[in-house]
């Protein structure tokens, strides 16, 4: 991807927006439209619940943000999680979002907004009723209470 520097300049004043709390429009974040240098050609989705196929995925993790992300390292490292706590039982985790997360309208990001996420990313109905649609099925089926929600047998993730 390659940037003029207009673009640089409101993609930094965006993230900075972000960081300090701010909304991006408070910002004077004048551009807010993340381009590709190139064409993108077969894009079923970008919603990050049915995205299964690497360029859609490349693009959708320019867009949403996670708990977590991958470092240079290529091991998971915090993105929204400031803190994240492990049982001594080494069977669940504690998640603490950092202060000022904020979505792009400077609306702070709860952890209601988190467990909205996974509950919607863990129901069939988003994918037409097929859980084989759902990008979940891969990475949130260890989460207690997914494989009820996956069935259809519940509409709540205790996990």
């Amino acid at each position: 991807m390659r940037l003029t520097r207009r673009e640089f300049v409101a993609l930094s004043a965006a993230g900075t927006a972000l960081r300090s709390g701010t909304s991006l429009a408070q910002s004077g974040a004048a551009d807010q439209r993340l381009r590709f240098a190139g064409p993108i050609s077969g894009l079923g989705t970008l919603d990050p619940a049915l995205t299964r196929d690497l360029q859609a995925m490349f693009i959708v993790r320019q867009i949403f943000r996670g708990l977590l992300q991958f470092g240079t390292d290529l091991l998971p490292v915090s993105d929204l999680a400031e803190l994240i706590d492990q049982a001594e039982s080494l069977d669940s985790f504690t998640f603490r979002l950092i202060e000022g997360a904020r979505f792009g309208d400077g609306r702070t990001i709860t952890s209601e907004d988190v467990r909205a996420s996974f509950v919607r990313a863990l129901t069939p109905a988003i994918g037409d009723g097929s859980v084989g649609a759902l990008a979940a099925v891969t990475y949130f089926r260890d989460v207690m209470g997914a494989e009820a929600l996956l069935a259809g047998e519940s509409g709540a993730l205790p996990g």
